[in-house]
Formats: structure tokens, C-alpha cells, sequence
């Protein structure tokens, strides 16, 4: 989040200094935002972990790194639309593109959190499929003499 919120932090602050000197008539971020950009992915994890099979957690994963990549773009987009329109924002515009990226970012970790919570279950009611990937543990050696 921090990366992604420092990068419009730093992107419209270079503008203001710009913009100080001119008389700038107000935008409708949202609708900016919307039409460059389309809306704010959102997604949500419906696997129930403890009762699914390995192929749904596998189906899962890679509906949650597909909505991981379109969050990704999404932020991205609505940087480069601060970037564009830099030399008409208001500090309220980007107050408001501010609070879309961490709304989205905001997304982006409860999609992570329920997806995990799920392979959590699925790994608590599988134990024999958590052990089968998790790595060897070292042998343990005997202290070495005094």
C-alpha cells in the first residue's frame, strides 16, 4: 500500500507548485477515474476450505492472483490519470484519488485475507496434503561437547 500511496503522493505533489499559479475549474475525479480506468475491481473468496477439494483451492489461487494483477492495474491506472490531469487538480481531487487507490488497496488485503483463511481451513481439515508440501525439517544434532 505504502508504495502505491507514496507514488500519488509524490506524483500530485509535484504538480502543486504548478498549480498554485492558475485558477483551476473542478473535476469529477470519480467520473475521470471511471471512464480512463472502469470501476474498482472488487472480489471476494467463496471457498469453504475445510470441505474443498484440492482443484477448487487450486481454482482459487488463480482467481485470487488474476484479481491480485487487475487491483494492480487498476491503481496504476488511476496513478497515471493523477500524472495527466496534474496541472487541473484541486487538493480535494486528490484527496479523492488518494482515498480511491487505498479503498482499492483496502480490497486487495481482505481478498488476500479471506483467500488464505481458506487454505488455512483447508489445511487444518488436510493434513496430509499441508504435510506433503511443507519442507523437510533439519535433523537434529546433538550439542557439541564443552
Amino acid at each position: 500500500m505504502w508504495r502505491v500511496g507514496l507514488g500519488l503522493v509524490a506524483a500530485l505533489a509535484m504538480s502543486s507548485a504548478a498549480a498554485a499559479d492558475m485558477v483551476v475549474a473542478p473535476l469529477d475525479i470519480a467520473k475521470e477515474v471511471s471512464s480512463r480506468c472502469g470501476y474498482t475491481p472488487i472480489g471476494s473468496v467463496i471457498i469453504a476450505g475445510a470441505t474443498a477439494t484440492k482443484e477448487e483451492m487450486e481454482l482459487g489461487k488463480v482467481q485470487v492472483q488474476r484479481f491480485m494483477k487487475d487491483i494492480d492495474l487498476f491503481q496504476n491506472c488511476v496513478i497515471a490519470v493523477a500524472v495527466a490531469l496534474k496541472d487541473k487538480l484541486t487538493e480535494a481531487n486528490k484527496v479523492a484519488l488518494q482515498k480511491i487507490v487505498e479503498e482499492s488497496q483496502k480490497e486487495k488485503e481482505s481478498m488476500g485475507v479471506e483467500y488464505n483463511q481458506a487454505v488455512d481451513a483447508y489445511n487444518t481439515a488436510h493434513p496430509a496434503a499441508k504435510a506433503s508440501t511443507a519442507p523437510a525439517k533439519p535433523a537434529h544434532h546433538a550439542a557439541p561437547p564443552h
